[in-house]
């Protein structure tokens, strides 16, 4: 028919109405992270099967908030937007950054808002900013950034925002930035996302994040196991080969959910036996198609 999935479903607006959007962009923001009070954040963040993950969070986050916690020299602290299928592990990322930063963290699911009236969806929006503005420093998750950020040639998700409320967004994602507030986006189609979000300024780091091998999820397996009394008979590389291929989420939900089934079976430590229990109780995976194993290419 040539007419476009957005103009035929309910759009997700972001602004109450009322409120005037500007229809310029936003400019960039050109604060630098404040120092922060000490919050003893360890010198290094661990990111177990990801090393290209951990590489850049320690460089581009670990490192900021160290200089402003020293009174060094300020450095901006910027949006940064994790892409990658289904499963890759950008959650487990994200949920893993949160922790080793003891931040607070407020989350905005686009597919949840897409749902909701305009004027509910709004006011979710502008509560989350709120919330990340005053706790700060914190946390501020944007998941699902290509229903907020449409490409208008590309994009057909249904309950994408309009032009006018995503430069609304991306003003408030400059104003957290400036005020100590970690905007992290992540999104399963960045050709979806309008070009112009993509400048420097606007979003100041773009990561490709890849399937996890069996060797990630090994690696993942054995750090979350390195904590726990675990029996004798724990086989990671049995539990990589049958968790290959899912979430990394669900690996950190086998890891507690097995310490959980073991104690509750008066266990004084985790068996393989209770964690392929719990390998059976995670959903399965998102993803179709044969899992990578690790070295294939």
């Amino acid at each position: 028919s040539g007419v476009s999935v957005q103009r035929r479903v309910p759009a997700l607006s972001l602004v109450p109405s009322g409120t005037a959007a500007s229809l310029k962009p936003p400019a960039p923001a050109a604060s630098t992270l404040q120092a922060a009070p000490a919050v003893g954040i360890p010198a290094r963040f661990e990111l177990p099967g990801r090393p290209h993950l951990e590489a850049f969070f320690n460089q581009h986050v670990i490192e900021v908030v160290s200089d402003a916690q020293g009174r060094r020299t300020p450095r901006v602290l910027g949006p940064v937007v994790l892409h990658g299928p289904p499963g890759c592990g950008k959650t487990f990322a994200i949920d893993r950054l949160v922790a080793h930063l003891g931040w607070p963290c407020s989350r905005i699911e686009a597919a949840t808002l897409a749902s909701a009236f305009e004027q509910d969806a709004a006011r979710r929006v502008a509560r989350a900013f709120d919330e990340a503005l005053d706790r700060a420093p914190s946390v501020l998750v944007l998941d699902g950034m290509d229903r907020f950020f449409p490409d208008a040639e590309q994009s057909v998700e249904p309950g994408a925002a309009p032009a006018q409320d995503a430069l609304d967004l991306l003003r408030r994602m400059s104003e957290a930035a400036a005020k100590n507030v970690l905007v992290i986006g992540t999104t399963h189609h960045r050709p979806l996302i309008d070009p112009a979000l993509w400048p420097r300024g606007r979003v100041a780091h773009v990561v490709q994040t890849e399937p996890a091998t069996e060797g990630d999820v090994r690696a993942v397996l054995d750090k979350l196991l390195s904590s726990l009394p675990r029996a004798a008979d724990v086989d990671t590389a049995v539990l990589a080969q049958r968790l290959v291929g899912r979430p990394l989420a669900d690996v950190a939900f086998v890891v507690r959910e097995g310490a959980r089934l073991s104690a509750r079976a008066g266990c004084a430590q985790v068996e393989q036996a209770r964690l392929l229990q719990a390998v059976d109780a995670a959903p399965p995976s998102p993803r179709s198609g044969p899992a990578r194993r690790s070295g294939s290419q």
